[in-house]
């Protein structure tokens, strides 16, 4: 089932909260937040892109954008996502990830969005080519399908109009599947099983699958970078 609006609504702000948390120390080691915060318990001020207290960085101007084309279309529309995509990067937001900034720049040089995204993906080398971008952007998916195959074919399409990487696309769909899960109420437990083995079943990267693998263990040192495997691992920590 859809979740309900209360949990839905509570999703959308505890991303954007998040985000806003932690965007003053964006690209900081734990260790380096730790020494000069301890625990980042409350808006900050200034840090990393020198921000006022409470300011979002793209991941929820772009999670906003895909939530509103969501719900004005009622489903996926990736030409009408693509085009608020634009309108937003056009309007010289303070922080862009490289290749989601590289893919809208080439919508329309191409037939698809989502071919911008691949030739975005292609022209990058391995260790630039898999960055977390559009991991940030599984909430709004996760709230408008309530068919699961279609949330998964729904959720890989919204990935690859930016990061078109399988690794990416298929660490969405997991993410995705998740939340929505979780968002109707399911053991953590249960949503991890079920997100694993639909992994398995779309015969999703080998490092997709271990990272829904190790989610579990809770001690584990998690890598503090971009890379989208990484990203999801710290994710379901």
């Amino acid at each position: 089932a859809v979740p309900p609006a209360d949990r839905a609504v509570g999703a959308l702000v505890g991303l954007a909260c998040g985000d806003a948390l932690g965007r003053p120390v964006e690209f900081r080691s734990s260790d380096a937040v730790a020494r000069e915060h301890g625990r980042v318990t409350e808006m900050l001020a200034r840090g990393t892109h020198g921000q006022p207290a409470g300011t979002v960085t793209d991941d929820t101007d772009l999670t906003l954008c895909l939530a509103r084309s969501l719900v004005e279309h009622g489903g996926l529309d990736a030409d009408d996502v693509a085009a608020r995509f634009a309108d937003w990067l056009a309007g010289d937001p303070f922080d862009v990830g490289l290749l989601t900034a590289e893919a809208i720049r080439g919508y329309g040089r191409t037939t698809t969005p989502a071919e911008s995204a691949r030739a975005a993906w292609e022209a990058r080398p391995e260790g630039q080519n898999a960055g977390n971008g559009s991991l940030m952007r599984c909430v709004p998916p996760a709230l408008a399908y309530d068919d699961r195959d279609r949330l998964a074919d729904r959720t890989a399409a919204a990935s690859a109009l930016t990061h078109a990487d399988p690794r990416c696309v298929e660490s969405c769909v997991a993410l995705t599947r998740i939340v929505r899960d979780l968002l109707n109420g399911d053991e953590a437990d249960d949503a991890l099983g079920a997100a694993l083995a639909l992994a398995r079943e779309r015969g999703a990267p080998t490092g997709v699958r271990e990272a829904l693998a190790v989610a579990t263990e809770r001690e584990a040192r998690r890598a503090n970078d971009g890379f989208v495997l990484a990203t999801l691992e710290t994710a379901l920590a």
